[in-house]
């Protein structure tokens, strides 16, 4: 039994670090701002927050500062929606 507890030991350890590199390399937030995604997709935030009032994309309020926020794999799943549409 200490054989296959150290072996899960030893493999979450490796997880842990792996992960510690990806966020070492600066690797993306999941939530971002209006402006942000405005230009990560592209558009003016104007068109993005009719986007969004039409339901398109679902916001995150900060509880504590207010600030509205975009979910990175919602604005991705967006664009290769796009992408689809206009291969067809």
């Amino acid at each position: 039994m200490d054989t296959l507890a150290a072996a899960i030991k030893s493999a979450v350890r490796e997880v842990i670090e792996e992960q510690r590199d990806v966020l070492a390399r600066g690797a993306l937030p999941r939530l971002i701002s209006f402006n942000q995604a405005a230009e990560y997709l592209g558009i003016s935030d104007r068109y993005l927050r009719a986007l969004v009032s039409e339901g398109v994309f679902c916001v995150v309020r900060h509880k504590q500062d207010g600030n509205k926020y975009l979910d990175r794999y919602d604005l991705d799943a967006y664009i290769n929606q796009k992408k689809q549409g206009a291969a067809a």
